[in-house]
């Protein structure tokens, strides 16, 4: 072998370390010293689920997130992420509105703009929620 192909596969071999450090980090910065404020919530028709609306904000950083939820109507919001909708700013400032148009229709009064981290269509595994994503248009402009 010779000593191009070692160097080559050396360098190979620590790009490949970076990226992997880089992805576990990326993958892992959610899971530090995170903090939810719920800023409300919306039972579902037969208040078997509730759609959770909270602020989110992790670390020392001044950044928030707004994020929403669904979980069951009896159970606390969980501390990790939110599991249907995320996107950047302070609740107070960003926060859609939702409405349940039936028990298993979720409206979310929000413009899709791209920004959104997470932004589900469908949520639960034996009760599937369809999540629809709705322009209000008295208030949209």
């Amino acid at each position: 072998m010779s000593q191009l192909n070692k160097i080559l596969m050396a360098l190979f071999a620590i790009l490949i370390s970076v990226i992997l450090g880089l992805a576990y980090l990326i993958y892992n910065f959610d899971s530090g010293d995170c903090d939810n404020r719920v800023v409300d919530e919306f039972l579902s028709p037969g208040a078997i689920y509730k759609a959770v609306i909270f602020e989110r904000s992790c670390g020392n950083s001044e950044k928030k997130s707004t994020q929403i939820s669904i979980v069951r109507s009896f159970s606390d919001l969980p501390s990790e992420a939110g599991n249907v909708f995320i996107i950047d700013g302070q609740a107070a400032m960003v926060a859609p509105k939702v409405y349940w148009q039936s028990a298993n229709k979720l409206w979310i009064y929000h413009r899709v703009n791209g920004n959104e981290y997470r932004l589900e269509r469908e949520w639960g595994e034996d009760d599937k929620i369809k999540i629809d994503y709705v322009v209000d248009k008295k208030t949209d402009i």
